[in-house]
């Protein structure tokens, strides 16, 4: 048995071929391009490669993000950072999912049933040193999620001074500006979902602090920068003052 995809679905179909059904039932293997489990859910402060910030706050808390068989560890804020998430899915997969075979950094490039009928599946791969592999197995499940590549206009190129990135790239203000002189100017973001919305407040509020903080700042001018976002319909934000016990 093979699934490709190591984010919370694909370990929660893992773990349920592991331990639903009689022992040694199903030899499962797991394949995911990233070198860790998790999906968009980064494990660490530091992860720069990820879909996801890593200092990213949830919007939903984690009680509404917690599988019945595994608690939070203490200490976890009510709404944790998406690395506080990915390090679950961590734990997850060792406590459940240490029975199947694993194989991190390696992309699914295609599968093809066998011919026959109930002959199984060919899975071409390929890891992260571009070695091409092909495995034969008796079932396959697709668990990739549905942001597995993120969308960028067709038209956007990195020939400009001033970068157009996705907004699971953005990181600081310095990434963004790239090579830009420092003179101002206005900074678009185009998109009415949550990552759209959120990336603008973010990139409005490293700004502020880029403007405000105490001491000298990396960004030259940055009073002179506006966020404008388009959106196809207004977006309501109930900021998360209030506690989560009333």
């Amino acid at each position: 048995m093979v699934h490709s995809g190591a984010g919370p679905s694909g370990l929660v179909a893992a773990k349920s071929l592991l331990h639903d059904v009689p022992s040694g039932t199903f030899d499962v293997s797991i394949f995911d391009s990233q070198p860790r489990v998790g999906g968009l859910w980064p494990s660490s402060k530091h992860d720069a490669a990820g879909l996801l910030h890593p200092l990213m706050v949830a919007n939903q808390s984690k009680h509404t993000m917690q599988f019945s068989d595994l608690a939070w560890e203490d200490g976890v804020p009510e709404f944790p950072r998406a690395w506080q998430v990915g390090r679950y899915l961590e734990r997850y997969s060792q406590a459940y999912c240490h029975g199947a075979t694993l194989c991190l950094g390696t992309r699914v490039e295609k599968t093809e049933p066998l011919p026959g009928p109930n002959q199984g599946w060919l899975v071409r791969a390929c890891s992260q040193g571009g070695k091409a592999q092909e495995h034969t197995f008796d079932y396959l499940l697709v668990a990739s999620g549905i942001f597995s590549k993120p969308f960028a206009p067709p038209t956007a190129t990195s020939d400009t001074a001033i970068p157009v990135l996705h907004s699971s790239q953005y990181r600081d203000l310095s990434s963004l500006l790239g090579t830009s002189k420092g003179d101002g100017g206005k900074i678009l973001v185009v998109g009415g979902q949550m990552s759209g919305v959120e990336v603008a407040g973010t990139i409005a509020a490293h700004i502020s602090s880029a403007i405000h903080a105490p001491g000298p700042s990396s960004i030259q001018n940055a009073d002179k920068y506006s966020v404008h976002h388009v959106t196809p319909k207004p977006a309501w934000v109930f900021p998360l003052f209030t506690s989560p016990k009333v």
